[in-house]
């Protein structure tokens, strides 16, 4: 993966979804379907539209963003899904599982995203 430096200089949270724009695009090298990442390595979202200098982004709060996940120092394994407002949810992750307050989400690479 090449990592691309850009900023954010928009946020829109409407009802219709959550995005940004940021001041990379097409020309440096940026496409849709990328992933954004912070600079602490937390997922931010992924590029819906990349032109010339300039891309938007829907955050991962987005209803149609879902991800397999890991909880951080476990086994337990399930779907992030995107909830507008209330942040992300996790499903599909049984009532038998070990799940604590504490406990990070991390992507876990059974999808398009690497873990």
């Amino acid at each position: 993966y090449k990592l691309i430096d850009a900023r954010v200089f928009n946020i829109q949270f409407t009802p219709e979804g959550h995005s940004m724009l940021i001041d990379a695009g097409s020309i440096d090298g940026i496409k849709p379907g990328d992933i954004v990442i912070s600079p602490s390595m937390v997922l931010v979202g992924r590029v819906a539209e990349a032109d010339g200098n300039v891309s938007r982004v829907e955050l991962i709060t987005n209803p149609d963003f879902k991800i397999t996940i890991r909880l951080s120092n476990s086994d337990v394994t399930g779907l992030a899904r995107g909830v507008m407002n209330d942040g992300i949810l996790l499903d599909f992750i049984s009532q038998d599982d070990d799940v604590n307050p504490g406990h990070t989400a991390v992507t876990n690479g059974n999808d398009l995203f690497p873990p």
